[in-house]
């Protein structure tokens, strides 16, 4: 194989008969122009189990923000109102833990709505 160009640039194509290759497309095509490369490449330290320089996510505490999370979802599903609501879910006490664990929530919460 001959070396590449470019060793830090890559062409990636998601197969849109695979649910998985699905939902990650839908995922990446929600972020910002170079918040694409941030997001995969803690993806793939996280998978690998490398931590990153910075902002390295508690599995406790993002365990802690499902469940509150599934656990508000799941009350208001269990309330027979007619009249539809957003839920709001407080993650400020995670914001000044880790501002991009909260920011990746919310992100992906609201991906999860659509």
């Amino acid at each position: 194989m001959a070396e590449k160009k470019n060793p830090y640039f890559f062409t990636i194509g998601f197969n849109q008969k695979k649910e998985d290759h699905v939902r990650v497309a839908q995922i990446l095509n929600q972020l910002g122009k170079g918040e694409k490369a941030d997001y995969i490449a803690r993806a793939i330290l996280a998978y690998e189990g490398e931590s990153l320089q910075a902002g390295e996510v508690d599995p406790a505490d993002l365990r802690q923000i499902i469940r509150q999370i599934l656990k508000e979802e799941y009350s208001e599903k269990q309330k027979e109102e007619t009249v539809s609501k957003e839920t709001v879910v407080d993650v400020s006490e995670y914001v000044e833990k880790d501002p991009e664990l909260a920011k990746s929530v919310l992100r992906n919460m609201a991906a999860f709505r659509r």
